[in-house]
């Protein structure tokens, strides 16, 4: 596995991408968990992915992704996002299982679901 950490100018210091040799990637970062849409209160909520791990995971594209939120696993799909941006889904049941709520900052640990390559 090879790793590679980078820092960012906010508050979220933790990001990193692992090779695996069997291709795939994993990328770690913190994030904080924001609504969907600001006017539907009870709506979709969503992570967005740093913009320098969005091409470790495949690209600014849709897919099926999986891995944990402070720990506990969830999966859900990246979306893209209005003027260039990235995030992944987050289950309501995900949200209640890793006690975390909109709004809250979680490191996130996440690799594409459907076993393809970079």
């Amino acid at each position: 596995m090879v790793l590679r950490r980078t820092s960012s100018a906010d508050a979220m210091p933790l990001l990193t991408a692992a090779f695996y040799p069997t291709g795939l990637f994993m990328v770690v970062f913190r994030g904080r968990i924001r609504r969907w849409r600001e006017d539907k209160p009870g709506g979709l909520a969503v992570i967005d992915i740093p913009a320098d791990l969005v091409t470790e995971l495949g690209g600014r594209r849709q897919m099926r992704a999986a891995g944990s939120l402070n720990g506990f696993p969830f999966a859900g799909s990246t979306m893209l996002v209005a003027g260039g941006g990235f995030c992944v889904g987050v289950s309501r049941a995900a949200l209640q299982a890793s006690g975390v709520a909109v709004g809250d900052e979680v490191e996130v640990r996440l690799e594409r679901a459907d076993g393809q390559r970079k």
